[in-house]
């Protein structure tokens, strides 16, 4: 597994959390998040993406 596949897979999860927040799997019932927490998270996923996409091997 490279940095660029890490890189996705973290953009993913900032995309989901992004839009669809308090997600918590198909058999739980969903989570108590605003919408400002899941954009706090989702930036925080998407800009790990960001440093491990442009981060040197």
């Amino acid at each position: 597994m490279n940095n660029r596949t890490v890189a996705g897979g973290l953009l993913m999860l900032g995309l989901w959390s992004w839009f669809v927040p308090g997600f918590s799997g198909f058999f739980f019932s969903p989570s108590d998040v605003t919408d400002g927490e899941a954009q706090i998270v989702s930036a925080i996923f998407t800009v790990g993406a960001a440093i491990v996409w442009f981060q040197r091997s």
